[in-house]
């Protein structure tokens, strides 16, 4: 079989990364991206943000995988091409977070370049706040205000 990137289609590819994903084959997935991609996930949680470049967002897709004990899922539900080069994709999202379950749709748009390959993707969760919430809030390190000389006493 032939590379998913090299799939004429816009949407074949994207189903067929879609399937890729749930296989566990990262390396199909990367294909599908351009090497300075950007991905955005929108929201205040600790993983909320823009993502450059292929290592960074398979990190990202890693870190959701890591986060959930290994449950993360995401499951195609539909998917079309917009305009020429934009792909709009409906999945739903299954995952065991640390502050809650997360179970719901996710709309995802995909910009590719003349290659057919992702250059940006945005996902966008149905309730952005209940995601927020299960994924969990961003750590703050609040600098320690004792002089360094001052022992650590409990």
């Amino acid at each position: 079989m032939s590379a998913i990137s090299d799939i004429p289609d816009s949407v074949a590819r994207t189903r067929a990364g879609y399937a890729a994903f749930a296989a566990g084959d990262l390396d199909a997935v990367r294909s599908l991206f351009a090497p300075d991609i950007t991905w955005t996930v929108p929201g205040r949680s600790s993983l909320a943000g823009t993502y450059r470049g292929q290592d960074a967002v398979i990190g990202y897709f890693l870190a959701l995988f890591e986060r959930s004990g290994g449950t993360s899922a995401v499951e195609l539900q539909e998917c079309g091409e917009i305009a020429p080069g934009l792909v709009a994709a409906v999945a739903r999202m299954t995952a065991d977070m640390p502050a809650g379950r997360v179970d719901q749709q996710m709309v995802t748009l995909y910009r590719e370049d003349a290659q057919g390959r992702t250059v940006e993707a945005t996902t966008f969760a149905l309730d952005p706040q209940a995601m927020d919430e299960a994924i969990g809030p961003v750590a703050i390190a609040l600098p320690d205000a004792r002089p360094a000389t001052e022992p650590i006493t409990t």
